[in-house]
């Protein structure tokens, strides 16, 4: 599992508790807050309806469920749900990039927050496009302006200088689906990308026809976020168990929260659209880009990409 572990053999989150998450908790999103790990999940109640969630853990294994979503449905473009969210912070504000469904299309849409439980909608950020999904957004800025990794077939780059407002390079992809490989059916972002001093690192969604979801990954220019310094061939996590296997829909892990924890990095992953699962990593010295974060933790497998990269020249 390169280098990867489970928390557990069983998921952490399973659906149940709340009429509102009785069909599914998935695909989450995550930030750490006074070590504390706020966990936004997509829960789904018996009608196929969609919510954004929240549990909170002291310990990254362990989540107390809000007995409320913090996100609903309010929007004419949200009216079967609010999926698949991803946060970050920058400065003193989270933003919160979703899905907003209204049954038969689905639209990216963006809302921030002071405090993680009052958010305010800024609507569908790509109003032009009849189907976007899935926005990654770098929490730092790159020569002023930040950027957003989007798409669920292709992955293209959109550009903003407020986090509200963004504009999309809709004919320069940077990163497609490959044939007879994992993702040779679709590439989607995963977790917001990491600006580290090797370069952009996306971990991202990829499908096959045959086996289903994974995770893999791709390194790229900060100069130019178009040109890919290395890419991964194979996923470096894939369905194995049973509830991952088995569920809403089959043969599913899907991360889209990684957070650097206590000394280790925690991916949480839907499995199968129906729970959620985690794995870890060891940990290593690593610096960052970054006004706020300069030394940071980092996965033992990436310093093994990073020697195949640069051999001796690696520090």
């Amino acid at each position: 599992m390169n280098g990867y572990t489970r928390v557990s053999d069983k998921p952490i989150l399973s659906p149940g508790e709340y009429p509102f998450e009785s069909k599914a908790t998935f695909n989450p999103a995550a930030i750490v807050v006074n070590d504390t790990i706020y966990l936004f999940y997509r829960a789904q109640d018996n009608k196929f309806r969609s919510y954004i969630a929240l549990a909170t853990s002291k310990d990254g294994i362990n989540f107390k469920k809000y007995p409320q979503p913090v996100i609903y449905p309010t929007l004419p473009e949200e009216r079967m749900g609010c999926e698949d969210p991803r946060i970050v912070k920058i400065n003193d504000t989270y933003y919160m990039t979703y899905t907003a469904f209204d049954g038969s299309t689905a639209r990216l849409a963006i809302a921030s927050s002071k405090d993680l439980i009052h958010w305010e909608k800024h609507g569908i950020v790509f109003p032009e496009w009849p189907w976007t999904k899935s926005g990654a957004i770098l929490p730092v800025e790159i020569n002023g302006t930040y950027i957003m990794f989007f798409g669920d077939w292709k992955i293209w780059i959109a550009y903003s200088k407020d986090l509200i407002h963004w504009k999309a390079d809709w004919k320069n992809p940077i990163l497609e689906a490959r044939l007879k490989m994992f993702d040779e059916r679709l590439v989607e972002p995963g977790p917001p990308p990491i600006l580290t001093d090797r370069g952009i690192l996306l971990f991202y969604n990829g499908a096959s026809w045959e086996k289903g979801y994974s995770i893999g990954w791709v390194l790229l220019d900060p100069s130019n976020p178009y040109r890919v310094i290395a890419r991964s061939d194979e996923p470096i996590f894939e369905p194995q168990l049973l509830w991952e296997k088995v569920g809403n829909v089959p043969n599913v892990v899907f991360a889209e929260a990684l957070v650097s924890y206590k000394g280790k990095w925690i991916m949480y992953y839907g499995a199968a659209d129906k729970y959620i699962g985690a794995i870890t990593a060891p940990a290593c010295r690593f610096s960052f880009y970054g006004k706020e974060i300069k030394i940071a933790w980092f996965n033992e497998w990436l310093n093994k990409v990073f020697w195949r990269l640069y051999g001796e020249n690696y520090p």
